[in-house]
């Protein structure tokens, strides 16, 4: 503890921070947003001023990995006060497909085969349009 600041380390190096405005940097010690792991400098960036989670890394690519069972669906979801989620963005294991969803509804497809469907969960064509 440093007043201002609660700090953790190992092998002599500061590893993670939680500031006094319950901030938290792993891997740095001025975190751009609520959780900010850090893994190298993005450069002279700073993250969009409303972002709670940031992930930040010099290597030539940053990815946010879910792992799961063969048999359960992964996404994102997009929620407000009147619903925990009304939007989202999914990985269907069990079809080896990606889903958009919006106003709580799949909107579109896409299959493993590369098909798009908008309406529709695919087909045989290459884009299927249900209007």
């Amino acid at each position: 503890n440093n007043g201002d600041y609660l700090y953790f380390h190992t092998n002599s190096s500061e590893r993670m921070r939680i500031e006094s405005g319950g901030n938290v940097g792993i891997g740095t010690t001025s975190p751009d947003g609520n959780l900010h792991i850090h893994d190298g400098s993005a450069g002279s960036v700073t993250a969009y001023s409303d972002s709670h989670l940031v992930i930040e890394t010099d290597q030539s690519n940053n990815f946010l990995s879910f792992l799961s069972p063969a048999s359960a669906n992964q996404g994102i979801l997009f929620g407000d006060a009147d619903a925990n989620w009304r939007g989202q963005i999914q990985y269907n294991h069990a079809n080896d497909q990606m889903v958009f969803w919006s106003g709580a509804s799949a909107r579109i497809y896409i299959n493993s085969n590369g098909r798009v469907g908008i309406g529709t969960s695919g087909g045989n064509s290459d884009v299927r349009l249900l209007l």
